[in-house]
């Protein structure tokens, strides 16, 4: 029997001011540590860092979209980033993600014509892409009403599953609800 795994999380609140890309950057392989080295899934990120960020998915503070592309679209560049073939591989893993995520119905919209919150969804999705073991999310509730906070919450937590999910943000009670869905 398989046991089904609880997402790992991990969060960072920082009362200090230290710039969320103090921890993200070094995982991600955007700067090399001065001493050490970070392991995804087993894979180096200082010594092999195209295998460690193959199973890295980011979800940064900042909506990096695209506004003349759909959110399919965006999913299907980002897909084929990550190494997924077009075709059933591709295809099956872009409905499956927008499904998880709660973008169904807008998934032929420009990326632009979506709210604030389905903008950070779209963000999260993209993170996602290739499946991902490890996910760095950065800030995910910036910006959004309290209502759509609280459902990305449910969203983050749902997708988390079977991944470590790392979490940098200043809001304690965000921390508090994930872990406690």
């Amino acid at each position: 029997m398989v046991q089904e795994r609880r997402p790992l999380l991990i969060s960072s609140v920082s009362y200090l001011r230290i710039p969320d890309s103090s921890i993200n950057d070094p995982i991600g392989g955007d700067v090399m540590p001065e001493t050490g080295d970070v392991f995804i899934n087993d894979a180096s990120v200082i010594r092999n860092p195209k295998t460690a960020r193959a199973s890295l998915g980011v979800c940064p503070q900042f909506t990096a979209i695209d506004s003349q592309l759909t959110v399919r679209e965006h999913l299907i560049i980002y897909g084929r980033l990550k190494g997924l073939r077009p075709g059933p591989e591709l295809d099956d893993s872009i409905t499956a993600i927008i499904n998880a995520i709660g973008l169904t119905t807008y998934s032929d919209r420009f990326a632009n014509k979506l709210s604030g919150g389905n903008q950070r969804k779209l963000c999260l999705a993209i993170a996602l892409m290739g499946n991902p073991l490890v996910v760095l999310v950065d800030e995910f509730s910036t910006g959004i009403d309290p209502k759509m906070k609280r459902e990305m919450w449910g969203t983050l937590r749902e997708v988390a599953k079977g991944k470590a999910l790392v979490i940098t943000t200043r809001a304690l009670l965000s921390i508090s609800v994930i872990m406690s869905l």
